[in-house]
């Protein structure tokens, strides 16, 4: 049930899903903080963690009924139906709009009510997913419309607005506004591993196994099956491992389950499902990865870095934007399992190299990638607009 609207809204956040990946994350912090300086709402789909959250915080919440992240026409006009009816009522001076989905539909929307100021955050450019050639050319116009449709659009990594600068008519609407990550308290060492040996039914390792592990949606972006594989190959030239999956289910579920099952690997690979405050665990993990075929500026790695973990990324930009190769990490060609082994291994054999690279992105992150740097350059922006 929405709730009761007594006046104009200063920002209106719109997001497609309200589970808790990284957009929904970065959605929360921009909204929380610019709750104490203007009057926000977010609108969005669905009854996940994204909605308790806010609601706890008491921010307004719009549910969007039709919201889902498949293509469907009926689906796409109730939607915009809803979004239009709220914009109508709420007359935000800004509407800030989050996903592909959201972003497209609600920039069109928001210029039909009327909405003074549009803002999309683009989390990562879905033209560079791996697609055939007339379904990118087709993502990329309406990409670029998208873009054209909104005052101002946010990347959040450098590589991403590099990218979109040399679209027609893009420059002056882009803006770089790096993500940003909070310091996250870490469970123990030894609560992290005995809460995930129980959400996943873990037999309790043998004294002296490495922990890998990471975050990340069960979405084929993610490149979750190649991990597997590398684990694969990984237990051929080190057996006392484990490899913990954390993160919601993106429709693979079922599909690296049985991967794992064909693999041998139902003693050496854990899938937990969704860990609400999952960058708590990090202090399970010995290693990290993230094997992504694409990314914006991955969070998952900003908060391992945040934890002093070394990692294993793939040689993507948003990877490399954070990760630099042999000094803060190792990165490895994107659908690579050998090349995830043998970084993998080259960790395991080598205490001191992992503690080092730990260090070492850990300052990084520190230095480069603060949130209150990323809330206020925001703050700043909105102001410029309102």
């Amino acid at each position: 049930m929405s709730p009761e609207i007594t006046g104009k809204l200063d920002i209106l956040y719109v997001i497609t899903k309200s589970n808790w990946g990284g957009a929904q994350k970065y959605v929360y912090d921009c909204a929380t903080y610019a709750n104490a300086r203007h009057t926000v709402g977010v609108a969005l789909g669905g009854d996940g963690i994204l909605k308790e959250r806010l609601t706890d915080a008491g921010i307004p919440v719009f549910p969007i009924n039709a919201f889902q992240r498949d293509i469907s026409l009926g689906k796409e006009f109730a939607s915009a139906w809803e979004l239009f009816k709220l914009f109508r009522t709420t007359r935000p001076s800004v509407v800030h709009l989050n996903s592909s989905k959201a972003g497209g539909l609600g920039a069109l929307v928001a210029h039909l009510a009327g909405v003074p100021n549009v803002v999309f955050t683009s989390h990562g450019l879905t033209f560079e997913e791996d697609r055939v050639w007339w379904q990118k050319l087709l993502i990329t116009f309406l990409t670029w419309l998208t873009f054209m449709l909104s005052n101002k659009v946010i990347f959040v990594s450098a590589a991403n607005h590099r990218a979109a600068s040399k679209m027609p008519l893009i420059g002056p609407r882009a803006e770089l506004i790096r993500i940003g990550v909070a310091q996250t308290k870490q469970l123990s060492r030894i609560t992290a591993r005995k809460k995930l040996e129980e959400k996943t039914l873990m037999p309790h390792p043998e004294r002296g196994t490495l922990w890998i592990g990471t975050i990340a949606e069960l979405h084929p972006n993610k490149g979750l099956s190649y991990l597997i594989e590398g684990i694969r190959e990984l237990r051929a030239i080190h057996g006392n491992i484990v490899c913990v999956i954390i993160g919601n289910d993106g429709g693979l579920r079922e599909t690296l389950e049985t991967q794992i099952i064909d693999a041998g690997l139902t003693a050496h690979v854990f899938l937990t499902g969704t860990i609400p405050d999952a960058a708590t665990y990090l202090s399970a993990f010995d290693i990290f990865t993230l094997t992504s075929l694409k990314e914006g500026l991955p969070i998952a790695l900003l908060e391992a870095g945040n934890a002093a973990l070394p990692c294993v990324g793939s040689a993507i930009p948003g990877i490399q934007e954070v990760i630099t190769d042999m000094e803060s990490g190792i990165v490895v060609q994107a659908k690579r399992p050998k090349e995830i082994a043998g970084a993998l291994a080259l960790l395991i054999e080598d205490k001191d190299r992992r503690e080092a690279y730990g260090k070492a992105l850990h300052e990084r992150v520190t230095r480069e990638f603060s949130i209150d740097r990323m809330l206020t350059e925001t703050d700043n922006l909105y102001q410029s607009l309102i």
